[in-house]
């Protein structure tokens, strides 16, 4: 098997992370900076899909369709 990193710098407490196999996207939500972002197979075209008062303390994702849900723990919503 061969391993490679995708994402190796500025995720520091990763809490949750979801793949889009269609999309060949992989997506990860990070509870500490409250923060929810993408990255494509090949570690290219990394992009912020979600931060701060949006999504606070992030702990799991889901896709489904072209939605990502996520729970968080501060029960807002």
């Amino acid at each position: 098997t061969h391993t490679k990193s995708i994402v190796t710098e500025a995720t520091y407490k990763a809490s949750g992370i979801a793949v889009d196999t269609i999309a060949r996207r992989i997506f990860w939500c990070d509870s500490l900076l409250d923060y929810i972002e993408t990255v494509d197979y090949d570690g290219n075209y990394r992009f912020l899909v979600l931060r701060g008062q949006q999504v606070p303390s992030p702990s799991r994702l889901a896709l489904f369709g072209d939605r990502v849900y996520w729970s968080d723990s501060t029960k807002q919503g």
